[in-house]
């Protein structure tokens, strides 16, 4: 990954079972100079790997998808991703999708700006 400054894993698709989990952290790891993207549903592995392991690298950043009937098991307070309607209008503390991973990736903007705690918005579409 030289000279890559941003990557997102799964662009369509999720981490497969803990063993893949640990090559993503792996690959985030050695490319400390890349910021790395991971969308997921599969809250129970990222929760077993930091359980045992501790913190992911710095430049990761894990998000856990959520819908509005799916409720995101996060003991550890990565960042979430959350869904609003079309006739509604995003919480304020809420840092909303620009639609663009490229151009955020290339501002340091929305997801790769994520923090603990912080919830992405998307609009329903």
């Amino acid at each position: 990954m030289a000279g890559v400054r941003f990557f997102r894993f799964h662009v369509s698709g999720d981490i497969m079972n803990g063993e893949y989990f640990a090559e993503m952290v792996k690959v985030s790891a050695a490319n400390p100079h890349c910021a790395v993207l991971v969308f997921t549903k599969r809250y129970e592995i990222v929760n077993a790997w930091i359980r045992e392991h501790g913190d992911l690298p710095e430049n990761m950043k894990v998000l856990f998808s959520g819908w509005s009937n799916l409720k995101a098991i996060n003991p550890y307070n990565l960042p979430e991703t959350n869904i609003y309607g079309k006739n509604e209008e995003p919480r304020p503390e809420w840092l909303l999708c620009g639609g663009n991973c490229f151009e955020c990736g290339c501002r340091g903007l929305g997801c790769w700006q994520a923090k603990k705690g912080d919830v992405i918005a998307f609009r329903k579409h």
